[in-house]
């Protein structure tokens, strides 16, 4: 006797949801491959990471000195760049394989 197998009935608006899911996950995915890469193949970025390390105690200790608000104001800002910018990386990706795939359609390697 044959087993009747599970249909599954997807919706647009779900097949839609998953697909940004796996696209989200893909772009952090290959963003988190070409961190590692920048970290493990760049000299220029390391000496930066270098260059951070050492400035990090001078920063910590510059705001220990301020007021409790000035320090709150200061951190809240680099947080909003760090998001910001974060943002501006996924962005980039994310029109940077759009580009690619529009080149690959304009030379018919797909269609």
């Amino acid at each position: 006797m044959l087993k009747s197998r599970k249909v599954f009935d997807m919706t647009k608006e779900h097949f839609i949801e998953n697909a940004q899911e796996y696209y989200n996950n893909l772009i952090e995915t290959r963003i988190a491959i070409a961190l590692l890469e920048l970290q493990n193949n760049n000299p220029e970025y390391k000496e930066l990471c270098s260059e951070k390390d050492i400035t990090d105690g001078i920063v910590d200790a510059l705001l220990k000195q301020m007021q409790d608000y000035d320090r709150f104001a200061i951190h809240r800002h680099l947080e909003s760049l760090a998001i910001k910018t974060n943002l501006e990386l996924k962005e980039c990706y994310i029109q940077g394989v759009r580009d690619g795939l529009k080149f690959m359609k304009d030379f018919d390697v797909i269609k």
